[in-house]
């Protein structure tokens, strides 16, 4: 009538052509059945596997499969006349780094109004008509000598942390 398992008995049903019956239970079964099996699917750092479960609780994992890797799709970011581009590139994990560094660019004036069109810096004009403002600026950064000398090493440490930092007078430097 039932079949025995690991954590149940079995019954087996005697029937007599007279109409009368009994039944017998039947032996839980000494070997685990395992018939649920949980897939893990691998991801991009963590292998896959398969856990399979008895009904009594007990189980085992079985059958791995090694991590997919990281599969990243890549986002270009361009500098401005402020800040340095880069690429960017992003894991649907969300894992994601930065490299590709490209420097800042110059201030652009289209319209000649000595205000960078991009970011609104104002722009000095040199006795050439040239719109350099590093020139015309009073700023430690642009100075000759043991203070430009100065400046620069500090430039040179900013730079090498990967920093770019822009002078109020609103020029980069690199």
């Amino acid at each position: 009538t039932k079949e025995p398992t690991h954590t149940a008995y079995g019954i087996s049903t005697y029937t007599c052509s007279c109409g009368d019956s009994y039944q017998e239970y039947i032996a839980k079964t000494t070997e685990h059945t395992y018939d649920t099996a949980i897939v893990t699917p691998p991801t991009c750092t963590e292998r896959g596997h398969t856990t399979y479960r008895c009904a009594c609780g007990n189980g085992y994992i079985a059958d791995f499969v090694d991590a997919l890797g990281h599969s990243y799709n890549s986002v270009v970011i361009d500098p401005t006349c402020t800040e340095q581009g880069y690429t960017k590139y992003i894991c649907d994990c969300g894992d994601s780094y930065e490299s590709d560094l490209v420097d800042v660019i110059d201030h652009a004036d289209a319209d000649d109004d000595y205000l960078c069109d991009d970011c609104g810096a104002e722009l000095y004009k040199d006795s050439d008509d040239n719109h350099d403002a590093a020139d015309n600026c009073s700023h430690i950064c642009h100075k000759t000598g043991f203070l430009g000398f100065f400046a620069k090493i500090a430039l040179f440490f900013w730079k090498l942390f990967g920093t770019n930092p822009v002078c109020e007078c609103g020029m980069a430097h690199y």
